[in-house]
This record gives structure tokens, C-alpha cells and sequence, in this order.
């Protein structure tokens, strides 16, 4: 069993312990290469390495567990424009193959639905990309 948090960088650092976990947490790293066409070789591959990693999943926040609370923040976070902190933890393994994050992410989709049948339960999916700082080196 893990969980899932998301955690707001300074000056606020309050942060969301997801209710329900998803089925499927999914990790998307694509490879950086360009490829060439060459005379007599065909196409070619230079790699350079690993992009920034995506995220996806979906799950739901259940009616008895303050749904619109939940949807109020990520979008909060998703207006904001800025990082914030995605924490996953596995609460039941202790060994190298758990699978722990904990690093910043722009919220890059949230969308989020009520199915007939179940009001007051929200649905939800969200998309995530891995953040790296950056800033602008100052050449004298």
C-alpha cells in the first residue's frame, strides 16, 4: 500500500494526502535523441539521454471524504504557475523495490467528473511533469 501526497513549496506548505489511491500509477520517461537520414546508412540515432518524467493516474474522491475540498486545492495548484511538491510513499514495503517519490511537479492536466449513481463522488484524472529548477546564467 503507498500513499500519495501533493505539498506546497514555500511560503504555504500545506499540503493533500490523497483519499482513494489509484489502480495504476503511471511513470513515462522519454528518451532526448534525434535522428538523421544518411546517405547509404538510412536513419540514424544520437541519444542524449533521459527527458523530464511524466505522470498519470486516476482515481476519486468519495462523497463522505469533502470532494470539492480536494478539487479546490489542485486547482489552486494548477493556477498558482508554480511547482509543487509530489510525495509517494510505500507504506508496506522495506526493501529496494519500493517505489518512493519525492520531487517537484507542474500540474500539466486536471480534469474531473460526477458519474450517475453516485452523487457526490468526483472523479478525477491527472497529468503531471517532472520540474527542474533552472535560472539564467549571467555572462560578464
Amino acid at each position: 500500500m503507498y500513499k500519495i501526497a501533493f505539498k506546497r513549496e514555500a511560503p504555504s506548505t500545506s499540503y493533500i494526502i490523497l483519499p482513494v489511491n489509484p489502480e495504476k500509477f503511471s511513470v513515462k520517461i522519454k528518451g532526448k535523441n534525434d535522428y538523421y537520414d544518411l546517405l547509404e546508412i538510412g536513419e540514424v540515432v544520437i541519444p542524449y539521454g533521459a527527458g523530464l518524467r511524466s505522470f498519470s493516474f486516476s482515481s476519486l474522491f468519495p462523497a463522505d471524504r469533502e470532494p470539492k475540498n480536494y478539487v479546490a486545492y489542485l486547482e489552486n495548484l494548477l493556477l498558482r504557475k508554480a511547482p509543487v511538491r509530489l510525495i509517494v510513499v510505500d507504506t508496506l514495503c522495506n526493501d529496494d523495490s519500493r517505489m518512493d517519490l519525492n520531487l517537484p511537479v507542474v500540474i500539466e492536466s486536471f480534469e474531473y467528473w460526477e458519474q450517475g449513481g453516485e452523487p457526490g463522488t468526483i472523479y478525477y484524472h491527472l497529468n503531471l511533469s517532472e520540474y527542474r529548477e533552472y535560472q539564467a546564467e549571467v555572462i560578464q
